[in-house]
């Protein structure tokens, strides 16, 4: 049977976080981007760019570009679905009268970089057994 109870809570799952870019404050990217160009004369680093489908919000972050701010909230929801993970597993064992998590049998991996949805899916594929 591949739905309903079963495949909620007994089912193998495996949840992929990708990692994300970071960008850089305005006003740090303009401080750099004055002492990169005063610096660039051909051979040393290009200063940061960003861009133009990439500059709304949701567009970057669709593409794995976020904020400091998000990147920290980002963080601490990995952190937590990890723990809810975690208890779900933990609970379901030693507790059969609770009710069941549909995050039971669920390992999170994570991403230290930016990988993308086809390479996360393909990273998340090696965690599946046939």
């Amino acid at each position: 049977s591949y739905g309903g109870y079963d495949f909620a809570y007994k089912c193998p799952k495996v949840i992929v976080c990708d990692g994300c870019r970071v960008l850089e404050e305005t006003n740090k990217q303009e401080e750099k981007k004055d002492e990169t160009v005063s610096q660039h004369k051909g051979n040393g680093p290009t200063p940061p760019k960003v861009s133009r489908k990439h500059a709304n919000v949701k567009q970057a972050l669709r593409n794995g570009i976020a904020t400091q701010t998000q990147a920290e909230r980002y963080e601490e929801f990995k952190i937590a679905l990890q723990a809810l993970c975690t208890n779900a597993n933990t609970t379901s064992t030693s507790d059969n009268s609770s009710k069941p998590s549909p995050f039971q049998n669920t390992t999170v991996v994570t991403l230290p970089t930016r990988h993308g949805y086809g390479f996360a899916l393909r990273h998340a594929l090696q965690y599946c057994v046939t």
